[in-house]
């Protein structure tokens, strides 16, 4: 069950981000390149405090989300880095943001913990949506894409299939947050499609 889940969840998540890119590229939406440069970092990061972790599952099923999620990141930075109207602008938030990742590794490569590097990168990665939301309050309406908000809270579900089976802590907590932060955007999305103000 958790194998069959992780796999819907990385068609249904191919779907959701190839509609994205597509939406980029015609201009249709107007994504924060801050969000997903830090989401980009910082999957990279967990994703390799979670591999180097001596005590987890380390199975693919496990923490599928892990796995895939920088993958993902790298490929919307491209899309947004080559996209004719995309605003590619970075603030003093956005460096922020990227310096506490750098000083997250540093942590993790001085003190050898990567149970709390994961902890952390955790931190960075709710952050990491403040430039969208940042975005769509500056402009007073949704910049962002239903279609691939909505069924990335499908998929962030569908990958917590495997941990929670698994009981795999880390895993847990990655899926959990993901749709969490997920389920918040969309409501705020929400809000400024139909509110605006």
């Amino acid at each position: 069950m958790g194998l069959a889940a992780g796999i819907a969840a990385l068609l249904l998540g191919a779907v959701a981000d190839g509609w994205y890119c597509y939406q980029i590229a015609r201009g249709a939406i107007a994504p924060a390149l801050a969000t997903w440069l830090i989401f980009g970092v910082a999957t990279t990061i967990s994703l390799l405090s979670y591999l180097k972790h001596p005590r987890n599952n380390n199975s693919l099923v496990a923490n599928l989300a892990n796995r895939a999620d920088p993958i993902i990141c790298w490929i919307i930075v491209a899309c947004i880095m080559f996209a004719p109207r995309s605003n590619k602008s970075l603030h003093a938030f956005d460096f922020g943001c990227l310096a506490a990742a750098g000083a997250i590794v540093i942590v993790w490569a001085a003190s050898g913990s990567h149970i709390t590097a994961n902890l952390l990168i955790q931190l960075v990665m709710l952050v990491s949506y403040m430039p969208t939301y940042h975005r769509i309050l500056h402009e007073r309406r949704n910049t962002e894409s239903f279609v691939m908000w909505g069924l990335n809270l499908v998929v962030a579900l569908l990958f917590l299939v495997g941990p929670l089976r698994l009981r795999d802590r880390l895993g847990i907590l990655y899926a959990a947050r993901a749709a969490g932060s997920t389920l918040l955007m969309l409501l705020f999305m929400l809000y400024f499609q139909w509110v605006g103000f």
